[in-house]
Order: structure tokens, then sequence, then C-alpha cells
């Protein structure tokens, strides 16, 4: 059984992206492979292995694998879930409160950068508009690697289309999601995000939203600099 998880702040969700090859598996390198899905975008998540007593065990796994954010730091974070189970997969939609988004970005995407993280299948994170969910999870991207490349994988491995249907329901739930408490916190009031948190950007013809100093309307091509943007602190981890 797979295991998935969607980090959100309730209205946008950080969005990897795998690399196409990696060889930083286990916390150790080892042979050049290539990766599962290789050069699209994904969810965070894994198989369901014993060591797990439960499948929201095997996401804190995987996102500590993945990301290097441990397991107390994203519990600490993430204030409610949402579970949905199919017959081939689960995922859990984890909602952090938006004054920590931006440092839970910032802290994913230098782990991933300095190579901090214990598989380095992820290249980057992308953070994603509920609405535009469906143009990155289950959409093919050009990539490098030939299709004899891609034979010497296993069956199914690049498979994307469960991305798809994960995308496609958490739309379909639009700002009507109802959460389950993971403990009892103190809930911010506002959930809107600050200047120097976020900012839209575009990746090719993607709109998304991730850490940096340019505004880019998505219906428009010109960049404005957005005034008193800095770049996010993540002392706080």
């Amino acid at each position: 059984m797979q295991v998935y998880g969607l980090i959100t702040n309730g209205e946008e969700f950080i969005i990897p992206k795998k690399a196409e090859t990696n060889s930083l598996w286990g916390g150790r390198i080892q042979k050049e492979t290539i990766v599962n899905q290789a050069g699209q975008y994904a969810c965070f998540g894994g198989k369901f292995e014993h060591k797990d007593k439960e499948p929201i065990h095997t996401i804190f796994r995987e996102i500590y694998e993945e990301t290097g954010v441990t397991k107390d730091q994203l519990h600490d974070l993430v204030t409610d879930t949402k579970k949905f189970e199919t017959s081939d997969y689960i995922y859990f939609i984890m909602r952090v409160p938006a004054k920590e988004f931006g440092k839970l970005v910032s802290k994913i995407e230098h782990n991933i950068k300095t190579g901090s993280v214990t598989d380095g299948e992820f290249q980057e994170v992308h953070i994603v508009p509920i609405e535009y969910l469906d143009i990155y999870l289950g959409h093919h991207e050009p990539i490098s690697l030939t299709e004899s490349d891609l034979k010497q994988t296993k069956k199914y491995s690049q498979s994307i289309d469960w991305y798809a249907d994960i995308a496609k329901e958490v739309m379909s739930l639009g700002s009507d999601m109802q959460f389950r408490s993971l403990e009892d916190e103190k809930k911010s009031s506002d959930h809107s995000l600050d200047e120097g948190d976020l900012f839209i950007y575009q990746s090719g013809n993607k709109p998304a939203l991730r850490g940096g100093k340019s505004f880019v309307d998505i219906s428009e091509k010109d960049t404005v600099e957005l005034s008193g943007a800095d770049e996010t602190d993540t002392s706080s981890f």
C-alpha cells in the first residue's frame, strides 16, 4: 500500500518535483539510478512498511526521508489532517498555519539543495494554489531520459495517474475541506500570507507560489518587485 501526504496552509500546497536520476538513497551515496516518476511533479510519500504502526507514521517517516524535516518538527506544525483511502493508496492532507508555511518551504528547499535528506529523489518544491493542482499532479513533464532508459525501470514505476486522481479529488473539495484535529493548538484567525513569506512566480506555463522577491501575476508577464520582501527566516527550525 502506498501512502502519500500533501502539506497545505488551506489554500496552497507544497508540491515536490522528482529528479530524473539520483544516487543518494538511505543516507548513502550509491549507484546512480533512475527515479520513479522521473522528472515529474509528485506527492511526498512511499510504501507502508511493517515498522510503521499506522499509515500516518508512514507519511511522517517518508517526509523526513525526502525533506529532512523530522517527525517532531512536522508534528509541531501540523494542526489538522484529513485522510483519504482507496484500494490502491492512502493519502493525507496535512494543514500547517500560514504564518509557518513559508518557513517550512524554505527549510525543505534548503535541505534538498544541500543534500540534507536521506533520499535525494526530489530536486525542488513548488507552492501551488489548490485551483492549479491538476496542472502539476498527473501532468507529464518533458524529461531528458529516453524511452530506452525508462524501459530499464520497473513496470508502472513511471505512472503518475494516481497523482492526477488525488489532484482532482482535492480540487473538488475546494475550501470545504473538513480536517480532523491532531492536537490542541492555538490557531491563527488570519490565514492570509504575509508579503514576506511567499510570492507568485511562473515556471514555464505553470502559475505557482514560491519563496522569492518578485510577484508575477498569472495573467500577465510583467514582473513587479514587491517592497519589503525579505528571504524567509528558518532560524526557528
